[in-house]
């Protein structure tokens, strides 16, 4: 709450005018669990969610908490499914009308309830990115490497395989408006050395070395989905340090390797062995959301 009290000079009178306005704001921090379906959420196999914090550090030993939440907006049955031996490290909560399906070998530790009203909102592209020329697509394969400096780019498509590399050296805005925006494959990789926030309007398929975040601070790679965003998809064995937030698109989680940050989309898949490690320093005040106005009255 914000109150805010203006004077004015009294017209025709020396006693001046005063007016008094509370105004209310909510805070729109863009992740506040480990996953976020719109739709659904499902873990199978031996996938598990929990938290750790990377102010403090990286995870593990005492970093390890119990903050990996999975919510939802479902109201069906089943809208949150843990088969095998999933594990959800927190709390799972639904819309009104969804319920919460264990497997016989899955829990939840934390608390199980119904009144999400939470609605995660749409991904609007920055108009410094929407409004570039495009440029052609990043194609790398081989043993090819290539750097592209910190600035704003907008093109169809990044394509790394064999055991190519593309360095994002510095703080990069990137936008991919290609059907198949994103591939990362066999041993290639996307080095990310400073602060990166990628918005694609097609399919994502991050697999083997894939994003290789150097400063292993989620907050320093955003993976952006806009509405047209079909599918994002994050398997092989490397480790993910990011923020995913698509909140229209199907984002699945396989293979052995960890997702330390937190995602957001409409349904969410996490199978195998796969974990999603939430990062407690993205559910602050004014962390990657702020604060939104909501309502203001005359007191």
């Amino acid at each position: 709450m914000i109150t805010s009290v203006g004077f004015s000079a009294g017209l025709g009178t020396t006693v001046p005018s005063q007016r008094t306005v509370a105004e209310s704001y909510i805070r729109s921090a863009l992740f506040n669990s480990a996953a976020f379906g719109k739709s659904r959420v499902s873990l199978t196999g031996n996938a598990k969610t929990d938290s750790y914090n990377s102010t403090i550090g990286p995870y593990g030993g005492a970093n390890r908490g119990s903050k990996g939440d999975v919510i939802t907006n479902g109201d069906t049955i089943g809208t949150i499914t843990l088969t095998g031996s999933s594990t959800i490290n927190g709390n799972a909560d639904t819309a009104p009308g969804g319920t919460v399906s264990l497997g016989p070998a899955s829990r939840v530790t934390g608390s199980i309830t119904h009144a999400n009203a939470d609605v995660p909102g749409q991904v609007s592209v920055p108009t410094g990115l929407s409004g570039l020329t495009s440029g052609t697509s990043i194609n790398l394969s081989g043993s090819n490497n290539q750097s592209l400096p910190g600035g704003n780019y907008r093109m169809p498509s990044i394509n790394i395989s064999g055991n190519a590399q593309l360095t994002l050296s510095g703080d990069v805005n990137i936008y991919l408006t290609g059907t198949s925006a994103l591939n990362i494959t066999g041993s290639g990789r996307l080095v990310v050395s400073g602060n990166a926030k990628v918005y694609i309007d097609g399919s994502a398929n991050i697999s083997g070395a894939g994003v290789v975040n150097n400063t292993q601070l989620p907050k320093n790679f955003m993976l952006y989905g806009t509405f047209t965003s079909s599918n994002i998809q994050v398997s092989g064995s490397g480790v993910f340090y990011g923020g995913i937030y698509a909140p229209d698109t199907a984002v699945s989680v396989t293979g052995n390797g960890g997702l330390y940050g937190a995602v957001v989309g409409d349904t969410i898949t996490v199978t195998g062995s796969s974990s999603i490690h939430f990062d407690e320093a993205f559910d602050v005040a004014g962390s990657a959301g702020g604060y939104s106005f909501e309502s203001w009255q005359e007191i």
